[in-house]
């Protein structure tokens, strides 16, 4: 839910938390009723949970946003500039590491920032003493159109999810397939930025699994390529690219990456 608030409720309540009047008015144009409500604005973060929502604001040039989540969890604390928000991520540990029983993620979607864009495809493949020993594979159907950009970028349009699952079914199924995994990735904290607040956004869930990023090695080993783009690495090790901005092809052009990273780097600490 989002509504506007009016400009007079804003210059009232910008650096402090709104009296009880103040609320009255907040509960009126907004619709929610709560005693448990602070406000969040730029120079003041800080927020007060409840035990089943939260309020959060950010106010603009002109107007303040309210926006509700449905969230199950009294812990979650401010950390950083969130859209409406400020939510830390309780993600799992960035490893540095060479593990043969992984799971490759990656995620297509329409735009670069999880609170206000969608995710329209997730893959994910697992394997087992580094070999291919599941795949996950889903389109989403996204609440908005496709931007046409991205349409160009990955072929995914409209009538390709229009039968997909909602994110709430597709995110529960990835979570499912990939357990306590390690997760791996290309600029990984993207995928698991996206992954991450929808499934707490969806099921009160958080995404907690360690993860390797193959960005990492690749910044550590090719210094002299022009640039650590998947692609520009996977052309270095001369793996075929075919494919790539579709969520299954990635995870394997990934895993490839990784390979060649890995025993790269190993022979250099032989040397």
């Amino acid at each position: 839910m989002q509504r506007n608030i009016k400009k007079s409720a804003v210059n009232k309540i910008k650096d402090r938390s709104p009296c009880t009047a103040e609320r009255s008015l907040i509960n009126k144009e907004c619709g929610f009723l709560s005693d448990d409500v602070q406000i969040i604005t730029p120079e003041r973060e800080n927020i007060k949970m409840t035990n089943v929502t939260f309020l959060v604001t950010n106010v603009t040039a002109d107007l303040t946003f309210f926006k509700i989540y449905n969230i199950m969890y009294t812990d979650i604390v401010c950390e950083r500039s969130f859209g409406l928000g400020s939510i830390k991520r309780r993600k799992g540990k960035s490893r540095i590491e060479f593990p043969e029983d992984y799971c490759v993620v990656d995620i297509e979607t329409t735009g670069l920032e999880p609170e206000s864009c969608e995710i329209i495809e997730i893959a994910a493949v697992r394997y087992r003493n580094g070999k291919k020993a599941a795949v996950f594979s889903t389109f989403v159907k996204p609440e908005h159109h496709i931007p046409a950009f991205i349409t160009g970028m990955t072929g995914i349009d409209d009538k390709m999810v229009e039968n997909a699952p909602d994110i709430k079914t597709a995110i529960l199924d990835f979570y499912n397939f990939a357990g306590s995994d390690i997760l791996m990735g290309y600029n990984v904290n993207f995928d698991i930025n996206f992954l991450y607040d929808n499934l707490l956004r969806c099921h009160g869930i958080y995404l907690q699994n360690d993860f390797v990023d193959v960005l990492r090695f690749s910044r550590k080993v090719l210094t002299l390529l022009p640039d650590r783009r998947q692609t520009t690495v996977a052309a270095h090790y001369g793996i075929e690219i075919a494919g790539a901005h579709r969520a299954a092809r990635d995870c394997e052009i990934c895993n490839a990456c990784y390979i060649c990273l890995r025993d790269e780097m190993r022979r250099q600490e032989e040397e």
